[in-house]
């Protein structure tokens, strides 16, 4: 049995601002349940785009029983760098980034607005969710951007509609802290302990 995690945030790998144990976080608790095999792709601080490039183009959907995809914060992207011939991602906060400054303030201040955000959130989640179900395979999704400090006020009818919220969940410093990983955890065994075989 095989596992996939990706996602953009320190949900699914530890970060400097909420360090916790690689065996602690939810992903391995649910694979070690399971008996699982896993990968682990997600990255701290990175786009949707990401996501749908690993997989799309990086990793073979159907060779997973199990997919997990953490939605990131609409605001977040990616480009491509032909200079140093990789990708980069960025956002509008300021730690999140360590190079191409000026292109990030460029693109914030010139061109990102929040309803262009939005829609592009939008298209995102619709891109992979119906590609998800197009394959037919077992996913889950959780949402751990809304744009806001203030998690707890935030109107989920208003919002994608995935099976996770961060703010379900313990968290420090708008992160899942390790009480978050277990309950979290224990929420996708128990949803998915009749539908695979152990």
């Amino acid at each position: 049995m095989k596992f996939f995690f990706c996602g953009g945030s320190n949900l699914t790998v530890s970060d400097r601002r909420n360090i916790i144990l690689e065996e602690e976080l939810f992903p391995n608790i649910v694979a070690k349940f399971f008996n699982a095999e896993y990968i682990n792709v997600a990255k701290v601080a990175s786009s949707n785009k990401r996501t749908i490039r690993k997989i799309f183009y990086e990793y073979d959907m159907k060779d997973y029983d199990l997919i997990f995809i953490d939605f990131t914060p609409y605001y977040r992207t990616e480009f491509y760098d032909n200079k140093e011939k990789k990708w980069f991602q960025i956002s509008p906060l300021a730690y999140c980034n360590t190079s191409h400054k000026e292109f990030r303030k460029v693109y914030y201040e010139e061109i990102y607005n929040t309803e262009y955000g939005h829609y592009n959130e939008k298209i995102e989640y619709n891109i992979i969710t119906k590609y998800l179900n197009a394959l037919g395979v077992n996913y889950s999704t959780m949402l751990s951007g809304f744009g806001t400090s203030d998690w707890k006020k935030v109107d989920k009818s208003k919002i994608l509609q995935t099976d996770y919220y961060t703010i379900d969940y313990p968290t420090k410093d708008l992160h899942l802290s390790l009480e978050g990983h277990q309950k979290i955890a224990q929420d996708i065994i128990k949803k998915y302990e009749n539908i695979l075989q152990r």
